[in-house]
């Protein structure tokens, strides 16, 4: 989405003695991730500097030791790796692309991200930011503090959740299968691999049956697929003449008026262009 338009998403995953929670989201178009480490006891963390071979590691070290291995986990911005022993538990991450790391002390960030030199610091909770450009909400402020959302739980008000582009809930489940497609869709796109690109857009279309979050995402990121592709300049023109109809405060609103546009004139239709 774009705007500045925020989606969170939420996923807990439970991994033997740590339990992790993604929320996945997108800010102007840019997807990114949050990924949040909670622990019963508190547990450390050192963050490995970046090279030329990889964007940085963070090794996190438990005292306590699960009974069974837990399985490696791994999204677009982390891949986790637990090592487990007889006396010892640790995770490795390794960061696929920029992000940063704060420990959670005392329900409120620490302050600045951890570097290097702050090795051996504990807390129960650790908060990794995953993206591509730009950190997400980390926008000059006059207030102090960070920006991006952090889960309270004692200070949760009450929500009815994600909604569709009608109004009706959806589910978290269903939801955050919709960011992940998406964000798939983008990413192929981006590198030129277009129909990997319309296949993951195809794919969610067909899974959310038009009640996904990013229908209107989806939909213009198809557009802009079958025009550049040349292909089905008849469903290029459908799909464009509903879109302008449907999301006319949508700030992608003219770009899609200029490839309704072209598809009308590819079809010969040039009166109605």
């Amino acid at each position: 989405m774009r705007g500045g338009l925020l989606v969170a998403l939420f996923a807990p995953l439970p991994i033997g003695a740590l339990e992790i929670t993604q929320t996945s989201g997108l800010q102007e178009g840019e997807p990114y991730l949050l990924l949040e480490l909670t622990a019963r006891d508190r547990f450390s963390c050192e963050l490995s500097e970046a090279t030329r071979d990889s964007n940085g590691t963070l090794h996190c070290y438990f005292d306590r030791v699960p009974a069974l291995k837990p399985h490696p986990l791994s999204n677009r911005f982390f891949a986790l790796t637990p090592h487990l022993s007889e006396r010892s538990f640790s995770v490795e991450i390794e960061f696929k692309r920029q992000a940063r790391v704060y420990p959670l002390l005392n329900e409120t960030l620490s302050g600045e991200p951890l570097v290097p030199s702050q090795l051996g610091r504990a807390s129960n909770r650790w908060l990794l930011v995953g993206y591509t450009q730009d950190p997400p909400f980390l926008k000059a402020s006059h207030r102090p503090g960070l920006g991006f959302p952090v889960s309270l739980p004692e200070f949760v008000s009450p929500s009815v959740g994600p909604l569709d582009a009608a109004g009706s809930p959806i589910a978290d489940g269903e939801a955050l299968a919709d960011a992940n497609l998406y964000s798939q869709a983008l990413e192929a796109y981006e590198g030129g691999d277009l129909t990997e690109a319309l296949r993951v857009v195809n794919q969610a279309l067909d899974l959310s049956r038009e009640r996904s979050l990013f229908l209107p995402e989806l939909l213009a990121l198809k557009l802009r697929i079958l025009d550049e592709t040349g292909e089905s300049p008849i469903e290029l023109v459908e799909i464009a003449e509903h879109w302008v109809r449907a999301y006319t405060t949508n700030v992608d609103l003219p770009e899609m008026m200029l490839l309704h546009i072209r598809g009308l004139i590819t079809v010969g239709r040039t009166g109605d262009a």
